[in-house]
């Protein structure tokens, strides 16, 4: 939908304007728009878990022995993600240009590798969010294949069920270029591992992969993200333009990461 400066009110993106363009800009956020997408209205969101124990087979007329529920919960508070855009007056003007699609981009290649580097790694800032990947059991394998297949059983054995790996684009063109006496392994652009959706996360370090059931793992999203409109500042003033402040609070969790997710290391022989 192409927005103007008929497309707001006063100085703020209606919701139902800028949810679109967030949306758009979190798609350059790989491993936080793969994961299951949680929007909350309040400061945090509990994520409860349980593993239960204690069930048995009786006899007919025996004792049935007590569950223990093994309950718990995760709770995770979103953090705040920023940033400037300075837009031309003319791009404003210029109904014939989709100017939601051009914020929607710009977004998506500066805030996108920056969510995810904060969600998976966090920061030693307090401002930044608790990143998941330290939290998560590692596995090792003598090639990216074979760390995903023991990644995977290991998820499998505590109840999940892995559909997607994350690799770096090193990972992924080393296994692209994997080839055998009979040509080469892959095929085409969409590569799957193990059966296993692959996904490539520029901000995963060097070396560093993800195994994960993603239906366990949640990307929390507070609904107050907005963008505003402001022709008033200097920079914007003198060029003429006005500046968008996009402001949304972001934040991943893996509740029960022994089900959900595995860290991955390759160790060639």
């Amino acid at each position: 939908m192409p927005i103007s400066t008929t497309s707001f009110s006063g100085n703020a993106f209606p919701t139902e304007v800028f949810a679109p363009i967030l949306n758009r800009g979190l798609s350059g956020a790989r491993f936080f728009d793969s994961l299951t997408r949680r929007d909350i209205s309040g400061n945090s969101a509990t994520f409860p878990t349980v593993d239960p124990t204690g069930f048995d087979w009786v006899a007919e007329l025996g004792v049935i022995p007590e569950v223990t529920p093994g309950d718990s919960s995760s709770v995770v508070a979103p953090a705040k993600m920023a940033g400037n855009i300075l837009l031309s007056n003319e791009s404003l003007a210029d109904n014939t240009f989709d100017l939601a699609a051009g914020i929607g981009d710009a977004i998506k290649g500066s805030m996108g590798p920056a969510v995810d580097a904060g969600c998976l790694y966090g920061g030693a800032s307090p401002e930044e969010p608790d990143g998941v990947y330290d939290a998560l059991a590692n596995v090792t394998g003598v090639t990216l294949r074979a760390a995903v297949i023991t990644a995977a059983a290991e998820i499998m054995g505590s109840g999940g069920d892995p559909n997607t790996v994350f690799v770096t684009p090193a990972m992924w063109a080393e296994e692209m270029a994997r080839e055998t006496a009979s040509g080469p392994v892959n095929t085409g652009a969409d590569l799957t591992i193990a059966g296993l959706r692959a996904v490539v996360v520029p901000s995963l370090a060097a070396g560093n992969g993800i195994v994960a059931d993603t239906t366990r793992c949640y990307g929390v999203v507070r609904q107050d993200f907005r963008a505003e409109l402001n022709a008033q500042s200097d920079q914007a003033w003198s060029r003429d333009g006005a500046q968008l402040r996009v402001i949304a609070r972001l934040a991943a969790v893996v509740p029960a990461p022994v089900s959900a997710a595995r860290s991955l290391t390759v160790n060639a022989a």
